[in-house]
């Protein structure tokens, strides 16, 4: 995994998950929702509930925005790695950012899909 809070110069998500030279044919990522100074909403802050989620599947740099956005720099550089790469967005608001980042990293196929 990513490694608590990995952000820039972290050695990368995909990096630290695959052997040079490995193809595998798809990356699909779930990755952290909050900011590192973000309260979380909903089930994970409702009293009496538990939440299993460990601090680095909840919070990094950035939030998923910045999660997602490091994913998309670091999947340019590493096309050959994987025939698809994917991720969930959890926020309707990151949607926007992330697909403009896309654009600006020449990613191929972009197929939004709401759940």
């Amino acid at each position: 995994g990513g490694g608590e809070g990995c952000g820039e110069g972290c050695g990368g998500v995909l990096r630290q998950a695959l052997v040079d030279g490995e193809r595998v044919a798809a990356c699909m990522c779930n990755p952290p929702f909050y900011g590192e100074n973000e309260a979380p909403r909903g089930r994970a802050d409702r009293a009496g509930e538990r939440c299993e989620a460990s601090r680095s599947e909840l919070f990094t740099a950035g939030g998923e925005v910045g999660f997602v956005s490091r994913l998309i720099s670091e999947s340019a550089g590493m096309r050959d790695a994987a025939g698809w790469f994917s991720s969930l967005v959890g926020r309707k608001a990151s949607l926007s950012p992330l697909l403009q980042r896309l654009d600006e990293a020449g990613g191929g196929a972009v197929r939004p899909t709401p759940l």
